[in-house]
């Protein structure tokens, strides 16, 4: 065979090879091209998976994740809230934990209204960095087509997979998927960075720095809401967290981080008495809900490193009086 039809052969075995090899590459070596924040959740889903969990666990997002720092509160206290995250991940996050022989005592919840209302990381991180199996994902759609269709799966012809198949495409680590992840890293060229956040968040016991590229805070970017709305999906998981929690017999404690001066001056009254009231309903009779003014605690702007994340200095001054306002260690040690 020879002329076109043996260059077409050939152009086509050698794309397939060169396809399959970025795929074993995909799913093999993703600390090496994957964003550092990587290193981060693996290292707190592999604590999790070696039932490394202390007696207290702190469950959230990337202002948790930054801000509660776990030897302040106790020397058995862990981390695990993960970045862009919301009830719906910490909710798969427990279900890991109640594998384990022996469960937390105290769950501390601490996500951001923001997190009860958006999704904004949900195929970037969560779906990718490994704390989702097939079935999880198909549970999650399953439920938000019942009740949040079109919040984070397209039902429109030709916008994207079905569903099942992108699933499926997310947890196999489809290459194209992690073409700009593997452009930017130059294929492997993160490897060494996500090793050093793995290493340092183990170390920490979680907590890990977001952010820190200002000295201070600034104006916060867009607009701000007025009226707290939950999106009904997440919702779903926060009340079914919640539950899980409580039946397992382990104490609910709800810890809000802070916000800067520049963006407490943007709050509305209306938006805090919502959020706390949406807090009381759903936790009556399983966790005290913190007062208004304990829900949006506020430090200086040069506490933080970006515009919502404390920066260290101030993390360990937020986590220091958090344990001494709050009584949490008191609480914390009769569970130790």
């Amino acid at each position: 065979m020879s002329g076109p039809r043996a260059y077409l052969s050939v152009l086509l075995l050698s794309t397939a090879v060169l396809f399959a090899g970025l795929w074993v590459v995909t799913s093999k070596l993703r600390r090496g091209f994957l964003e550092t924040e990587y290193g981060v959740w693996q290292a707190k889903l592999d604590m999790i998976d070696a039932c490394d969990l202390g007696d207290v666990v702190i469950l959230g997002d990337s202002r948790a994740s930054a801000g509660l720092i776990p030897q302040q509160l106790h020397p058995g206290a862990s981390n695990f809230a993960l970045s862009g995250t919301g009830p719906i991940e910490a909710d798969f996050e427990l279900r890991r934990m109640l594998r384990c022989p022996k469960l937390p005592k105290i769950a501390v919840l601490s996500f951001s209204p923001h997190q009860f209302e958006h999704i904004d990381w949900f195929w970037r991180r969560s779906a990718r960095f490994g704390l989702f199996s097939y079935a999880d994902l198909e549970e999650i759609r399953d439920a938000e087509q019942s009740i949040s269709p079109g919040l984070i799966y397209q039902s429109a012809y030709g916008s994207e997979p079905p569903g099942a198949v992108k699933n499926w495409l997310h947890v196999s680590h489809f290459p194209p998927y992690e073409f700009a992840d593997l452009i930017g890293s130059a294929v492997v060229g993160r490897l060494n960075d996500n090793r050093r956040a793995y290493q340092d968040t183990l170390k920490a016991r979680g907590q890990h720095l977001v952010g820190n590229y200002q000295q201070c805070a600034e104006a916060p970017d867009g607009e701000i809401d007025t009226r707290f709305s939950p999106t009904p999906l997440i919702d779903r998981y926060y009340e079914r967290l919640i539950g899980d929690l409580h039946s397992n017999g382990i104490d609910i404690i709800i810890m809000q981080t802070p916000m800067s001066e520049l963006s407490a001056s943007k709050m509305t009254a209306e938006f805090e008495s919502q959020f706390a009231a949406y807090l009381s309903d759903r936790g009556a009779g399983r966790y005290v809900t913190p007062a208004t003014d304990a829900l949006f605690p506020v430090r200086a702007n040069c506490d933080f490193g970006d515009e919502v994340h404390l920066n260290q200095r101030g993390a360990d001054a937020f986590s220091t009086m958090m344990k001494r306002q709050l009584e949490l260690g008191g609480r914390i040690r009769n569970a130790g």
